[in-house]
């Protein structure tokens, strides 16, 4: 798959969704649930009038439920919007699936108005300039190749220890041949905080999302490695005080049937001395 180099268009201001505690990657296919009035506002616009298409942001602060500039971050992932349904319990919420398609830089983020060349009486949302900021691939086909293998190697090691449908996910990585891709996939299913996560999105060097990836993959395997030594230790001690209780019980158990035996030979050797004696008719 080929890579996209780095150039700069300005377009139309597409409508925003703000999200949080997500960072939506190109590429990446990802459901969502929106219930705020601006981003529901935003969803519908973009489905009648700008081709399913819309700026996808995190906010900085995902506890806020006010959706401001102030509050969002400078960049983001041109989406399309694959399909909308009502939510099963919530009139005001609904699910979307949507797929990453470029980053963007964010210029200029205001409401829909009279200056927005969307058109007059509109319900309020978003709208967003913006420039597009693709991240190029100073790579060869062997380096791209051997970073590639390195990292899929080690997502296999750290699904397989955390997540439950490693097998499936480790094959999906498996087929991907674009860096790019790989890595927004990978990050997109890893454990890291969310400050982390949109840095990958922030910065257009390469070299640093691999450096960022391998080194969290790396330290999360070895974690794993002490965490399993650990385990194993904890566990064959519990064998040995196990072993070591239930030799310690045998053995009380065969010292009582020896003092047994020890008692019924006692028994045995007295009446033997009395018929003896009286055998003998001693005075």
């Amino acid at each position: 798959m080929s890579q996209d180099t780095t150039e700069t268009s300005r377009i139309l201001p597409l409508p925003l969704l703000a999200l949080r505690d997500v960072v939506v990657y190109p590429h990446m296919q990802i459901a969502l649930f929106v219930g705020r009035e601006l981003s529901v506002n935003a969803i519908s616009w973009a489905q009648n009038q700008t081709n399913d298409r819309i700026l996808v942001v995190a906010q900085k602060d995902s506890l806020s439920e006010d959706i401001s500039e102030d509050n969002l971050y400078k960049y983001g992932t041109v989406c399309r919007i694959i399909s909308t349904m009502p939510h099963d319990s919530d009139d005001n919420c609904i699910k979307v699936l949507i797929e990453g398609e470029y980053r963007v830089e964010i210029d200029n983020i205001e409401l829909a108005g009279d200056d927005i060349p969307f058109g007059d009486d509109v319900n309020e949302f978003l709208v967003a300039d913006y420039t597009r900021a693709d991240v190029d691939v100073p790579l060869d086909d062997n380096q791209r190749k051997n970073t590639v293998d390195a990292l899929v190697n080690l997502f296999a090691n750290y699904a397989d220890a955390r997540l439950r449908n490693s097998r499936e996910l480790t094959r999906v990585a498996e087929r991907m041949d674009d860096l790019l891709e790989l890595m927004y996939f990978i990050a997109t299913r890893v454990g890291m905080d969310m400050e982390a996560k949109q840095q990958l999105l922030e910065t257009d060097d390469l070299a640093h999302h691999i450096n960022v990836l391998t080194e969290y993959l790396a330290k999360k395997s070895a974690e794993q490695s002490i965490e399993q030594e650990l385990n194993d230790a904890v566990r064959r001690q519990m064998e040995n005080n196990q072993r070591e209780y239930f030799l310690n019980e045998k053995m009380k158990a065969i010292k009582n049937e020896l003092t047994d035996l020890d008692d019924i030979d006692a028994d045995d050797a007295l009446v033997e001395l009395a018929q003896r004696r009286e055998a003998a008719d001693l005075p």
